[in-house]
């Protein structure tokens, strides 16, 4: 373990190699700050009240956390005492540069630095999954709120990528397969984004590496364009 020192922890003893990188993180919480997530943030936060009662202790832990901004954001709605694990030093760094009073962890989510039903709250938003490590850390009573992209979420990008329209039917199957899932909600909005940040919508999605440079020109110089957020947001237990 390494305590870096912008406050956070290091759990890795050496780099790993990941797809997303540290423009990639900083676009995401760009886009966050204009409200492109804002919508599913108040899902979430609407989730966790309804389905956990809070109080001082509640411990809130966000597996694969990205730059921080959503946890952040979910955390002073509720607070929270909040964790944040993403195996991308560049996420974890940028997290703990911008946000304090949340523990930030460079680590591996197949081993989390948590004892045995100590977490009250998993969100897992847009990313991998462990399910025996939540399994091992969730608490009796806790909840996972595991969040999945719906079918036509950033389905202009798809269109334009020349790619097929996505099915999170195996995703959703093994959360099944692996929790007692006790609600869900599927949340469907346009955001439109405005030339200057479209360069941030570029950044921030590995479905933009499908598209040419003469696209992605066209992209950048457009007035402002309509952007489908579609997201299933499923809360679960421990079965």
């Amino acid at each position: 373990m390494i305590l870096q020192k912008k406050g956070y922890v290091n759990l890795l003893n050496k780099r790993t190699d990941h797809f997303y990188d540290k423009k990639m993180f900083e676009d995401r919480n760009e886009l966050s700050n204009i409200g492109f997530f804002d919508n599913l943030i108040e899902c979430i936060e609407g989730k966790i009240r309804d389905n956990y009662i809070i109080n001082e202790h509640t411990i809130l832990l966000d597996l694969g956390c990205g730059a921080g901004m959503i946890t952040n954001k979910i955390k002073n709605a509720l607070n929270l005492n909040t964790y944040g694990v993403d195996i991308s030093k560049d996420a974890i760094n940028k997290a703990a540069s911008d946000f304090e009073d949340i523990v930030w962890i460079v680590g591996d989510i197949s081993k989390l630095p948590f004892k045995e039903k100590s977490v009250d709250i998993m969100i897992n938003i847009l990313s991998p999954i462990n399910y025996n490590q939540v399994k091992r850390i969730l608490k009796k009573d806790g909840i996972l709120i595991k969040v999945i992209p719906g079918s036509e979420y950033l389905k202009e990008i798809r269109q334009l990528s020349g790619l097929k329209e996505y099915s999170n039917r195996e995703v959703f199957n093994l959360v099944d397969e692996n929790m007692d899932i006790i609600d869900t909600k599927d949340i469907s909005y346009k955001f439109n984004i405005l030339q200057n940040n479209i360069k941030y919508l570029i950044n921030m999605t590995p479905l933009t590496n499908k598209l040419n440079e003469n696209t992605i020109n066209e992209l950048l110089n457009i007035s402002n364009i309509d952007i489908t957020c579609n997201f299933k947001v499923i809360v679960s237990k421990l079965k």
